[in-house]
C-alpha cells in the first residue's frame, strides 16, 4: 500500500540557486506583496514558540499536539504544494489521521503546516476534523502521485463501512449552487468545514457484502482498493476519481459523488451561526422561540376576536369524548385488511365537514396494484382546544399493499460511524421507481440529539437506548417501537432511524414526560413547543402506518391527533417549513423524469420533488409491494395457478422451473405469513392411534397446498404431531417445526425447536447456513423427490424432481436463495397438491405431509419492541432520554 509519509526530498532539498532565483522573480513583479507576506511571516514567526525537530516524530508530534490527538507516523500524507513561498507564509496542507488516545477510533483531519525552505516544520495552523466519527475508525490513509486525490476506509463494528475518495481540488462537479448568492453561502460552509472555502469533493464507496480488511493504492487517478472479505473471498474494486465511478461494474460495490446542495438562506445563515465556536445554538434557539411565542399569540388573539367566544366551549365535555363508537362492520370482510381505518372522532361538538372521514388517494397517474383498494386514505382533525383552526392532516398507508425504506440526506443525518452521508434522494433504480408511491420527511438534525439510524446494515449514527425508533426489517416488514435499554442491534434489524422520546406509546400520551420536543427553552411545562410545522409517524392497533402533520402545532395536539386515529405507539419526526413534507408520487424511469409528483397539501413548504432530487436531511420513501421472489437467470418465478390465498389481488403462492445438471426442478414458493401451516402424519407412520393423520373442521375448507414429506425409514426419524409425541426424536438430524402461530422452520443438527412448537417432523438437512452440507446428495433411487427450504425474508420454497438423489433439489433451493433446507422423509415418492389443479389435496395421505391453510393477508406493520403474545421484549422505560 503506498502511504506518502512526508514532502519527498526533491520538495524538501531546494539549492540556494533556485531561491535567489525565484526571489528575484518574485520581487520584480509583486516585491510589495512579497514584502509584507514576509514582514507578517517573520513577526508570527517571532511570537510563536519554538519549531518541532527536523523529523518524522517531530512533525506528527507538532500535527498531534495542534489537533490534541494523537498521530502515528504512518498516517499523514502532504498535499500539493502551492510554491514555496506559499509554504513558508500560509503553510502546506496536510491531511491525517488522530485519535482523542492510543487505540481510540481515528478521525480525519487537515491542517496547514508552515515550512522553512529546507522543508523543516515551522508552525501547524487551521486544524480541521473532516469527518468527525467517533464510532467509526478511519484507517488506510493514501494520495495519489500528483496529491490531488486522497482516500482511506472506515471501520466500525468489526467490519468495514465502507471507502471515502477526496478529490482534493476543490467541489466542482459536486456543487448544486446555481446562483451568485448559493455559490457564496456554500463558500462559507466550506471553509467552515474544510478549511478552503473551494471545499472538497467527496466520493462514497458502499460495499453490501462484509468486508474485513481493505488494501488501497492509486494508479493514477484510480483508486485500487483490494478487499478481504469475511468469508475469505477477495476482490479488487477500481474507482475513476475524476469520473466518480467505478472503472467497471462490482457486485454489491456502488460509488457516488456526494452532492454539495445550497441551503435556504435563512436555514444557511442560522446552520452558519451556531456553527461559530463563541455562539453556539442556544442564542438562536431562544430567538426561535420568541418569534414563534408571539406569533402564536398573535394568531390566537386573533381567531378570539373574530369569533367572539372562548374555543373551550366549543370542545366537547369529557364524558362525550369517552363515550363508546359504534363498530363499523365492514372490518369483517374476507381478506382481513381493516381497510380504511375507522372514522377518527373529533374533540369539538360541531365538526367541520369531512373532519375525521376517510377520503380515498389514488389520482389516475399513480402506480397501483390491480383490483386492490385504494393504498392511501386522508383526513383532518382538530385536536387542539384552544386553537379550533388548527388542523392535522393524517395519511394512512395500507401495509398490506406498500413497503417502506428509508434514505439519509446529503447533509444529516451527519455520521458518527464513519464519513458516509446519505445520498439524499430515491434510489435511480428503474425497479424502484416503477413501484415508488411516495416519500416524506425523516428526523432531526445529528447535533439535535444524535438520534441513530441505519440503512441496510450500514450504522450512520448508533441506537440511542429507549429512543423512538421505526425500523425496516430483513424480511420486509415495517415496525416501530422503543429501542432497547442498550445500544445492541438485533440481527433482525436491517434500517433504522430514531427521534426523541415515544411522542404516543402504548396508546398513552408523553408517557415518559419528556418536556423538549424541539426549540423549548429550559424551564418551559410539560408538552410545550413551539406551534410550528410539526410531523409524525405512528403504527395503529390494526397495524397500518399513519404519517401525521400540521402547519401550526405543537408536539401535544400532534400527539393527540395520534391517539385520536387510534395509534399504539407513535414519534415525532421532523418540525419548521423546508424540514416536513409528504409527495406523492409515480414514474416511470430511472432518472425519475417520466411521471408526475405532487405534494399533500399546497400548505407545505416543501416542493415536488424534494425527495426525487437532492435532499439535505433523511427521509422515508413508499413503494408498491411485489410479493414475486427474485428471479434470476436460471429462475423465472410467475404466479401459480391453483387457489390463491386472500385477498385475491395479491398473488401469495407462486412457481418456477430450474435445470439442474439436465434435471427439472419444480420450485413451489409461498410469501410469508399467507398461510399457516400444519403437519399431519402418514397411515404408513408407526404411530398411536391418537396422532392426527388428517386436516379437519374449518382448516380442511382452507388448505390451499399439500407436500408430501414422506415416511420414517429403518433408521428412525422423530415426528411430533399437535404436541404429541408420535416417534422419538433422532440426534443429528435436522427438522420442520410448525409454531404455535402456524410459522414454518428449519432447525439445524442438535437445535432444539422453539418453546412451543406443535408439529416437528425429522428429515435429511440439505443446506444449512445458505451452504450445502457434506453427504446432502444421497442416493434414493428412482424417485420423486421433494425438499423443503426456507429463505432470509422467511419464505417456503418447496422443490420437486424425480431424480436418483437429493442432488437436483438442494441445488435448486439454493438457487433460490434459501438459507436452510431439508429433505422428505424416507424412500417414498413425493409430491406437491394444489387447490384449484388437477392435482387437488386430500384431506390425509400414506406419507406424513405438510399442509398449507390458506389465511388473510393481515397489515404487515407491527411493534418490534413486542413480542407475539403482546409482551414488552424488553423493561418498559418511564424517565425520558436525557
Amino acid at each position: 500500500m503506498a502511504v506518502a509519509t512526508a514532502p519527498p526530498p526533491t520538495e524538501r532539498r531546494i539549492d540556494a540557486a533556485r531561491i535567489r532565483k525565484a526571489v528575484v522573480s518574485l520581487a520584480r513583479t509583486s516585491g510589495r506583496v512579497a514584502g509584507v507576506v514576509a514582514v507578517l511571516a517573520f513577526a508570527r514567526a517571532c511570537f510563536a514558540g519554538p519549531p518541532p525537530p527536523k523529523t518524522l516524530d517531530g512533525l506528527v508530534q507538532a500535527i498531534g499536539s495542534a489537533a490534541r490527538v494523537t498521530v502515528r507516523t504512518n498516517d499523514f500524507v502532504w498535499e500539493a504544494s502551492d510554491g514555496i513561498v506559499s509554504d513558508f507564509a500560509r503553510g502546506r496542507r496536510i491531511l491525517f489521521l488522530g485519535a482523542e488516545k492510543t487505540g481510540a477510533p481515528r478521525d480525519l483531519y487537515r491542517a496547514r503546516v508552515r515550512l522553512s525552505p529546507e522543508g523543516r516544520p515551522l508552525e501547524v495552523r487551521d486544524v480541521v476534523n473532516l469527518t468527525q466519527t467517533p464510532y467509526g475508525d478511519e484507517q488506510g490513509l493514501v494520495r495519489d502521485a500528483a496529491a490531488e486525490r486522497a482516500a482511506f476506509a472506515t471501520f466500525a463494528y468489526g467490519q468495514l463501512q465502507g471507502l471515502t475518495v477526496l478529490d482534493l481540488r476543490g467541489e466542482g462537479r459536486a456543487s448544486k449552487a446555481a446562483t451568485a448568492v448559493e455559490r457564496g453561502m456554500l463558500w462559507v460552509t466550506n471553509l467552515q468545514e474544510t478549511g478552503d472555502g473551494a471545499g472538497i469533493a467527496r466520493i462514497q464507496v458502499t460495499i453490501e457484502k462484509e468486508v474485513g480488511s481493505a488494501t488501497l493504492s492509486f494508479d493514477g487517478p484510480t483508486l485500487v482498493a483490494q478487499l478481504a472479505h469475511t468469508n475469505g473471498a477477495v476482490r479488487v474494486v477500481k474507482v475513476d476519481v475524476d469520473k466518480a465511478d467505478l472503472v467497471a461494474p462490482v457486485e454489491g460495490v456502488r460509488a457516488e459523488l456526494l452532492a454539495q446542495i445550497p441551503k435556504k438562506p435563512i436555514h444557511w445563515a442560522v446552520d452558519t451561526v451556531r456553527a461559530v465556536p463563541w455562539i453556539g445554538p442556544e442564542p438562536i434557539a431562544w430567538l426561535e422561540a420568541k418569534v414563534w411565542e408571539w406569533k402564536d399569540k398573535l394568531k390566537r388573539f386573533k381567531h378570539d376576536v373574530a369569533s367572539g367566544h372562548d374555543p373551550k366551549d366549543e370542545v366537547k365535555s369529557e364524558a362525550e369524548l369517552v363515550a363508546p363508537r359504534v363498530l363499523d362492520a365492514s372490518a369483517a370482510g374476507e381478506d382481513g385488511g381493516y381497510w380504511p381505518p375507522l372514522q377518527v372522532p373529533t374533540i369539538y361538538k360541531t365538526p367541520e365537514p369531512g373532519e375525521g372521514q376517510w377520503v380515498a388517494v389514488q389520482p389516475e397517474w399513480m402506480h397501483r396494484i390491480p383490483g386492490a383498494p385504494a393504498p392511501f386514505y386522508r383526513t383532518f382533525v382538530r385536536p387542539d382546544p384552544l386553537r379550533p383552526y388548527s388542523k392535522i392532516i393524517l395519511v394512512a398507508m395500507d401495509t398490506r399493499q406498500l413497503d417502506f425504506d428509508m434514505e439519509a440526506g446529503v447533509d444529516d443525518p451527519k455520521p458518527t460511524v464513519g464519513s458516509f452521508h446519505g445520498t439524499g434522494r430515491i434510489p435511480r433504480d428503474v425497479a424502484v421507481a416503477k413501484r415508488t408511491v411516495a416519500a416524506f420527511n425523516g428526523g432531526f438534525k445529528t447535533e439535535h440529539g444524535h438520534y441513530g439510524m441505519m440503512l441496510k446494515k450500514r450504522v450512520l449514527l448508533p441506537p440511542v437506548p429507549s429512543g423512538a425508533t421505526a425500523v425496516v426489517t430483513e424480511d420486509g416488514r415495517f415496525g416501530m417501537g422503543a429501542w432497547q435499554p442498550s445500544r445492541e442491534i438485533p440481527a433482525e434489524i436491517l434500517s433504522y432511524r430514531q427521534n426523541l422520546d415515544p411522542l404516543v406509546e402504548d396508546g398513552l400520551l408523553n408517557p415518559r414526560g419528556r418536556t423538549s420536543w424541539g426549540a423549548v427553552l429550559p424551564g418551559q411545562p410539560k408538552l410545550v413547543g413551539q406551534q410550528t410545522e410539526r410531523s409524525g409517524l405512528c403504527i395503529t392497533k390494526a397495524h397500518h402506518t399513519l404519517y401525521v402533520w400540521g402547519d401550526d402545532v405543537g408536539p401535544d395536539a400532534l400527539g393527540k391527533a395520534m391517539q385520536l386515529a387510534g395509534c399504539d405507539f407513535g414519534m415525532h419526526l421532523d418540525m419548521n417549513p423546508y424540514h416536513t413534507g409528504f409527495v406523492f408520487m409515480s414514474f416511470h424511469d430511472a432518472k425519475f423524469q417520466t411521471g408526475k409528483s405532487e405534494t399533500l397539501t399546497p400548505l407545505m413548504a416543501i416542493g415536488n420533488r424534494r425527495y426525487i432530487d437532492y435532499n439535505p436531511k433523511d427521509f422515508f420513501f413508499v413503494m408498491l409491494r411485489d410479493p414475486k421472489p427474485p428471479s434470476s437467470a436460471a429462475i423465472a418465478w410467475q404466479a401459480d395457478e391453483g387457489v390463491q390465498p386472500p385477498p385475491k389481488w395479491m398473488s401469495g403462492v407462486w412457481r418456477a422451473q430450474a435445470t439442474i445438471k439436465g434435471e427439472t426442478v419444480s420450485l413451489t414458493s409461498f410469501e410469508p405469513r399467507r398461510v399457516r401451516w400444519a403437519l399431519r402424519a402418514g397411515t404408513q407412520e408407526k404411530a398411536d392411534k391418537g396422532i392426527a393423520r388428517e386436516v379437519d373442521g374449518d382448516d380442511a375448507k382452507r388448505v390451499i397446498a399439500a407436500i408430501g414429506f414422506g415416511v420414517g425409514d429403518k433408521r428412525g426419524q422423530g415426528l411430533m404431531i399437535g404436541g404429541k409425541l408420535a416417534q422419538p426424536m433422532v440426534a443429528g438430524e435436522g427438522a420442520l417445526a410448525v409454531g404455535p402461530d402456524g410459522l414454518l422452520s428449519i432447525t439445524g443438527a442438535g437445535e432444539s425447536p422453539i418453546e412451543g412448537t406443535v408439529d416437528v417432523a425429522q428429515g435429511t438437512l440439505l443446506l444449512d447456513g445458505g451452504h450445502l452440507v457434506e453427504g446432502h446428495a444421497r442416493a434414493h433411487g428412482d424417485l420423486v423427490r421433494v425438499g423443503v427450504g426456507v429463505t432470509k425474508d422467511g419464505r417456503v420454497m418447496v422443490a420437486r424432481a424425480k431424480s436418483s438423489s437429493d442432488d437436483a433439489i438442494a441445488q435448486a433451493l439454493l438457487d433460490a436463495g434459501c438459507v436452510r433446507a431439508i429433505a422428505a422423509r424416507g424412500h417414498a415418492d413425493g409430491f406437491v397438491h394444489r387447490a384449484g389443479t388437477a392435482d387437488a389435496p386430500m384431506s390425509g395421505y400414506p406419507q406424513t405431509t405438510l399442509f398449507a391453510i390458506a389465511q388473510p393477508m393481515l397489515p404487515r406493520a407491527f411493534r418490534f419492541d413486542r413480542a407475539a403474545d403482546g409482551k414488552p421484549r424488553w423493561p418498559v422505560v418511564t424517565k425520558s432520554i436525557p
